[in-house]
């Protein structure tokens, strides 16, 4: 009967009619509903297990991409700060190769606008307002040894020095040394604050003056004696020696000095020179960071600055000294390798 109103879609050759019982008509249905639910059921089956391979390759997928981009972001972040681990001696771990390309952009260009002759040496106040500023940015640069006063001195990043002399240490190098000069008797306090951040450093003190024994913290070696220049007429005097003649005693030669901590009245221009200039000599020590207090502005004092950034030290820190009259300034070096000064 329906198969003439469907004939576009179907074709029947020829139509017949079935008389069928009751019963015929529940079986065929029966037999359609089980048919259709073994379909049902085998189609079901197949979405579950089509979906749930899906699902586990999307889990593989996203631990695999997950594992792979952690590395790759490890990776890059290795070698991203190589650059300012390995121009820094190891010291600087946490400057990205940006940043450090920045920095090194800024040394270069303040030190392309410096000039060798200077016309305000008869005032050093404005001697040092117009030349040597701080060139180079310490990321954690922090004051030690108190707020006031001269004890405190400016360092870059204290907290790397004991890291950098754990990766000498593992070189074959010397741990950790530091060696300070202070005209400040009885007055430890720099000592004190520095050994709580490197506790495994060895700090030396010299001074000429008497000290009170009993004051002297533990953990610090007290030498009788001062800094002096090579050129100096105190040949018999043994309360003063050469830094060289210091390193030679102390069995240092060839070390790395973490630290030189140097207040000499006036005789810094030329301590340094002779410093700057046994550097040239074998089994010479080498300086990481230098905290000098300049006094005055000598004739020498352009030559003293110019041969300091020579031999690959960079000015993190520049300020007036507890006198404020500007005669007096605290100046902070650190050393850096020649890629950082001279890239190719």
């Amino acid at each position: 009967i329906l198969a003439p109103l469907y004939k576009p879609r179907y074709v029947v050759e020829e139509t017949k009619y079935i008389e069928a019982d009751a019963d015929t008509h529940q079986s065929f249905l029966c037999l359609l509903c089980t048919f259709s639910m073994r379909c049902v059921g085998s189609v079901c089956c197949a979405s579950r297990r089509r979906i749930l391979l899906i699902l586990c390759l999307c889990t593989l997928s996203y631990i695999f991409n997950a594992a792979l981009m952690k590395l790759v972001y490890v990776s890059l972040q290795f070698r991203d700060y190589t650059t300012a681990n390995n121009q820094s001696f190891h010291f600087f771990r946490d400057i990205p190769q940006s940043k450090w390309h920045l920095l090194q952009k800024r040394v270069h260009k303040i030190r392309a606008k410096q000039s060798k002759k200077h016309e305000n040496y008869k005032d050093p106040g404005r001697f040092y307002q117009h030349n040597y500023p701080a060139e180079f940015t310490c990321p954690h640069e922090a004051r030690i040894g108190g707020s006031k006063g001269d004890g405190g001195k400016w360092l870059c990043d204290p907290q790397n020095i004991e890291r950098a002399s754990y990766t000498r240490l593992r070189n074959h190098g010397n741990g950790c040394l530091v060696y300070t000069s202070s005209a400040v008797v009885n007055e430890f306090r720099f000592e004190t604050d520095l050994l709580e951040i490197v506790p495994s450093c060895e700090i030396h003190v010299f001074s000429p003056n008497t000290l009170d024994k009993s004051g002297i913290p533990r953990g610090v070696h007290y030498h009788p004696w001062g800094f002096k220049e090579s050129s100096s007429d105190t040949t018999a005097d043994s309360r003063f020696k050469t830094i060289m003649e210091t390193v030679r005693l102390l069995g240092h030669e060839g070390y790395t000095v973490d630290l030189l901590v140097l207040d000499a009245q006036g005789l810094e221009f030329n301590i340094v020179q002779d410093l700057l200039l046994g550097d040239q000599m074998q089994n010479a020590p080498i300086f990481m960071q230098m905290l000098i207090q300049v006094h005055g502005a000598p004739s020498k004092a352009g030559n003293f600055f110019h041969a300091i950034q020579d031999h690959g030290y960079v000015i993190f820190h520049k300020s007036p000294s507890s006198a404020a009259t500007g005669d007096e300034q605290d100046y902070g070096f650190l050393k850096l390798t020649r890629e950082f000064l001279y890239p190719p």
